[in-house]
């Protein structure tokens, strides 16, 4: 059995391999350097074309969920292009069934709020608080179409009870607490 090597190119400083990487392969790299690492490996890895479907499918729940902040480290654009890639799927890369609609919530800061509704949201309200306290923040919420959907991760060890949305494009995201949480 062949063993691809991921390594960090000294010539560009990107992640690269040599040859296209395996989960298993992905899981052990991430494992070593960091889930920090992920998304960054992700980026580089699937742009050097080194990824197939399958491989992505497998880690890409759990490379967003390992990381701290996401969409900071990969724009929102390429996670959406790549969860709709892959298909709505869960927390383990199980391909499920759209849902027709969801009531969400998501708890953040005024300012995040102004820049596009996010990605991370959830079915439970006191969750969405936690956030709001985190970020000094506010909870919103919104009935949340299927077509906007992109992974359930509601069976994630970490209990979050996450749901990956297309959030540039939520419509009439409704403030549920007034107050911003100290």
């Amino acid at each position: 059995m062949f063993y691809a090597m991921i390594y960090t190119d000294p010539d560009t400083g990107f992640y690269t391999a040599d040859a296209p990487v395996t989960a298993a392969e992905m899981f052990d790299f991430i494992c070593r350097v960091g889930r920090a690492e992920g998304p960054a490996a992700l980026s580089d890895l699937d742009a050097a074309g080194l990824l197939d479907e399958d491989t992505l499918a497998a880690v890409l729940p759990m490379i967003w969920s390992w990381a701290e902040s996401p969409a900071q480290a990969v724009d929102q654009d390429t996670w959406a292009a790549w969860f709709e890639q892959v298909g709505y799927r869960d927390a383990a890369g199980d391909v499920l069934p759209r849902p027709e609609r969801l009531r969400l919530y998501r708890g953040c800061s005024p300012d995040e709020a102004d820049d596009g509704w996010g990605m991370s949201w959830t079915d439970d309200v006191d969750t969405a608080r936690r956030f709001a306290r985190r970020n000094r923040g506010q909870v919103f919420t919104a009935v949340v179409p299927g077509w906007l959907l992109l992974a359930d991760l509601t069976n994630d060890p970490r209990s979050e009870r996450e749901f990956i949305v297309s959030g540039m494009e939520l419509e009439a995201v409704e403030l549920l607490d007034m107050e911003v949480a100290a």
